[in-house]
C-alpha cells in the first residue's frame, strides 16, 4: 500500500493527494523487526555524511545487518544516477543480511528520507537481483533535520513502505540493494545551494520487519491518483496533468490503465521492465472548474481492479521568473551605491 507525498521537481507547493487501496496483501499484526539502519528521528547525524570520493565506487557502503556500524559503514547522502558533481554513475548501497529458516510470511521494507534536493530521484529496490522502482511523494516540512534554519522552506521529509515479494527472498544471506535513479539519465552538472550536485537521495532511517501470519499476494494492486499543479495549452482548451502511481507485485507482462473523469475516458499502457513496484502513468485531464467524480481501472496480467474517487483540481499558479545573480553588497562597488541599484532594479522588476 502506498504511504507515501510529493514533490517533485518544479513541485514544491503541496498538492492534494488520492490514495486508492484495490487491493492490499498481508496482515497487519505481530510484526517483528528483523533489522534496522539508524533511528525514525528526522535526521541523518547519526550516519557518515560523505564519502571521501564519489568517483570511487569501492566507497559505496556494504552494512552487514546486525554487525555495521551506521557512523562508519552507512553514508546518509546517496546522489541520482545522474548527478554530474557526483559522478554521473550510479551509486549502489548495499545492505547484507541473514534470513534463518525459509522465507515465509510477509517482509515489509520502510524507507524514512529526507529531502533536500531539486531534483526527485526514484528509489530502486533490488532484492537478490530482481528489481523495482519506487517513488518519492515527500511533504514540506519547517522541522529542518540537519539543516540551518534559513533553508526550512526547501526542506521536507518522504516514507515509502513496501512489501518485499517472498519468493525473492532465500533462507541464509540476503543482498538488498538500494539505488537512487534519475529519469532522464543523461548527464546533469547543476548544482544546487545546500547539497552536491542536484539530485539525490538523504537517509533517515530503514528497517526491515517481518510478520510471518501475513502473505504477500503478487497479483495485489494498488493505484494511487495525483492532480498536479501543471497545465498545459492544448488546441483551444487547458489540459491538467494528473499522474497515476500503479504498485504491482510482479512483472507487468500486458497491462494498461483505465481513468474515467465525469464523461472523458483515458487509457495509457502500463510497461515495466521490472519485477515489483510502482510505475507512473500520465493523463492529460480537460481542466475542472469543480471536483469530479473519477474511476480508475488497473489491467494487469489478466487481472482487473477498479476503484471510485472524487478528483479535484489542483490550484492554477503564476509564477514571475526575476533573473538575478548573488549579490555581495560592498564587493563590486561601495554599499551604498550597490544597495541604491539593486534597489532599482527589483522596483523595475515589480
Amino acid at each position: 500500500m502506498i504511504a507515501t507525498r510529493l514533490f517533485a521537481k518544479g513541485k514544491s507547493l503541496c498538492l492534494m493527494v488520492f490514495i486508492i487501496t484495490v487491493a492490499q496483501a498481508g496482515a497487519a499484526k505481530d510484526w517483528q523487526t528483523l533489522w534496522q539502519v539508524g533511528r525514525f528521528d528526522g535526521s541523518a547525524a547519526e550516519f557518515k555524511a560523505l564519502p571521501s570520493d564519489f568517483n570511487d565506487p569501492s566507497q559505496d557502503p556494504v552494512f552487514v545487518a546486525g554487525k555495521s556500524d551506521p557512523a562508519k559503514d552507512w553514508v546518509a547522502y546517496q546522489p541520482g544516477s545522474a548527478n554530474g558533481m557526483a559522478g554521473n554513475r550510479p551509486h549502489p548501497f548495499t545492505i547484507q543480511f541473514e534470513v534463518p529458516d525459509a522465507p515465509r510470511g510477509l517482509y515489509r521494507l520502510k524507507a524514512a528520507l529526507e529531502v533536500v534536493s531539486p531534483r526527485l530521484p526514484r528509489l530502486q529496490v533490488e532484492l537478490n537481483g530482481h528489481r523495482g522502482w519506487f517513488y518519492q511523494h515527500p511533504q514540506l516540512s519547517y522541522f529542518a533535520g540537519d539543516l540551518p534554519g534559513v533553508f526550512l522552506p526547501e526542506y521536507g521529509t518522504a516514507s515509502i513502505t513496501l512489501d518485499l515479494p517472498t519468493g525473492f527472498l532465500k533462507k541464509g544471506a540476503n543482498k538488498l540493494v538500494l539505488t537512487a535513479v534519475d529519469e532522464p539519465g543523461e548527464r546533469d552538472d547543476a548544482h544546487a545551494t545546500i547539497i552536491i550536485g542536484d539530485s539525490a537521495i538523504v537517509y533517515d532511517a530503514l528497517q526491515l520487519e517481518h510478520n510471518p501470519e501475513g502473505k504477500f499476494s503478487p497479483s495485489s494492486i494498488s493505484v494511487e491518483v495525483v492532480p498536479t499543479i501543471f497545465y498545459r495549452a492544448k488546441g483551444d482548451r487547458l489540459v491538467e496533468l494528473v499522474e497515476a502511481f500503479v504498485r504491482f507485485g510482479e512483472r507487468p507482462r500486458r497491462g494498461r490503465v483505465d481513468l474515467t473523469v465525469g464523461r472523458e475516458k483515458f487509457s495509457q499502457n502500463l510497461e515495466a521492465d521490472r519485477d515489483f513496484g510502482e510505475q507512473k502513468v500520465e493523463f492529460e485531464v480537460p481542466e475542472l472548474s469543480s471536483p469530479a467524480k473519477g474511476e480508475v481501472a488497473v489491467l494487469l496480467n489478466g487481472h482487473t481492479s477498479r476503484q471510485s474517487f472524487h478528483l479535484a483540481p489542483a490550484k492554477k499558479w503564476n509564477v514571475f521568473v526575476v533573473p538575478s545573480e548573488h549579490l555581495d553588497v560592498g564587493y563590486s562597488d561601495y554599499q551604498s551605491k550597490v544597495a541604491e541599484i539593486h534597489g532599482r532594479v527589483i522596483d523595475q522588476a515589480m
